[in-house]
């Protein structure tokens, strides 16, 4: 099981890069010298926003080892700024501070001379009530091979929008298999893509409050898979 860490921060920041679609999130300072860790991980099913935990695992009983220094980092795919998230800042928890740290995120954007700068973002009519999944990871054996993703119907008064890269995967089907929404794509060329499938969805007994809007990251790796040799 792993815990909160207790720590001394000289250093959190949270970076969105624009160009790969990846949020980034870095932090250090001095921590106890855990078993494992320390490490960064979403809260998935943290209401408002985007929060994560610095954690590590403890390893036997007693007193804290001695602190040492650490910096870590986690990179999650995501598309922001968006109407369905808040894409101004991320809650960092530690064990020192339970309810979080507010960090601003940078973006950066690219310069007509392709150069990278660090622009700012105003998504201030985002909605409060929204939950970012941890990202899911699919392999795809190769340019030109299908793949599929699926996402809950999201009722009759809510909706489930995809959003993709189509210079990397190309839409190939779309349906409803029993309560499910079923996308097919194909692979197009090799490297890394994201898909984020949002949805909408509405409290049934009262469709005119607020909708919850939730967010599934796909980390869509296309990869060329070696031949075993005779």
């Amino acid at each position: 099981m792993s815990f909160l860490v207790p720590c001394e921060l000289s250093g959190l920041a949270a970076l969105y890069e624009t160009k790969t679609h990846t949020l980034i999130i870095t932090a250090k300072g001095e921590a106890p010298g855990w078993y494992i860790g320390p490490f960064i991980e979403p809260e998935p099913h943290w209401v408002g926003g985007l929060k994560f935990s610095l954690r590590a695992y403890a390893g036997g009983l007693g007193k804290h080892p001695d602190m040492k220094p650490f910096e870590v980092t986690y990179k999650m795919p995501i598309i922001l700024p968006n109407p369905v998230v808040i894409g101004k800042e991320v809650i960092i928890a530690t064990a020192n501070n339970p309810h979080g740290f507010v960090v601003p995120i940078r973006y950066t954007g690219l310069k007509e001379d392709g150069s990278t700068s660090v622009i700012t973002s105003d998504n201030s009519d985002a909605p409060n009530l929204s939950v970012v999944l941890p990202p899911i990871t699919i392999y795809v054996p190769g340019e030109g091979k299908p793949f599929q993703i699926t996402a809950a119907d999201a009722g009759a008064h809510g909706s489930v929008r995809v959003c993709y890269n189509k210079a990397a995967i190309k839409l190939e089907d779309a349906g409803i298999e029993g309560n499910n929404i079923k996308w097919v794509f194909e692979a197009t060329k090799l490297g890394e893509t994201n898909i984020e499938v949002t949805s909408m969805i509405f409290e049934q007994a009262h469709p005119a409050w607020a909708p919850l809007m939730k967010i599934q990251p796909y980390l869509v790796k296309v990869v060329v898979l070696k031949e075993d040799s005779a």
